[in-house]
């Protein structure tokens, strides 16, 4: 994880947006997963799909976030992206770690 820590600080901070957008999308619908969003780009597709990750761990709560989204992500379909898998966890639990911060007091 702090080969990510690092590029976050040096370029965009993909966690920081991830986070700004997963709150903002629970607090005006009550969960993470856009009813309807746009995947023009493969960090929208990241987006969604982490979205989705952090709705079913919160309504299948009988595991740890860490190896539920372990779970998850090893069982999901990757086809062509099987590269990204590694990478994808880790964000995962980097913006749910920031998300459970933030989110503390509600």
């Amino acid at each position: 994880m702090s080969k990510l820590w690092a590029r976050r600080r040096r370029g965009y901070d993909v966690v920081s947006a991830l986070v700004h957008s997963a709150n903002y999308q629970k607090s005006e619908y009550g969960f993470y997963t856009p009813i309807a969003r746009w995947s023009g780009s493969y960090a929208d597709h990241i987006a969604l799909y982490l979205f989705q990750l952090f709705d079913a761990h919160y309504e299948q709560n009988d595991k740890d976030f860490e190896h539920y989204a372990l779970d998850y992500i090893n069982n999901s379909v990757w086809e062509n992206q099987e590269y990204a898998k590694n990478h994808i966890y880790e964000i995962a639990l980097l913006v749910f770690e920031e998300l459970e911060k933030q989110n503390k007091g509600d």
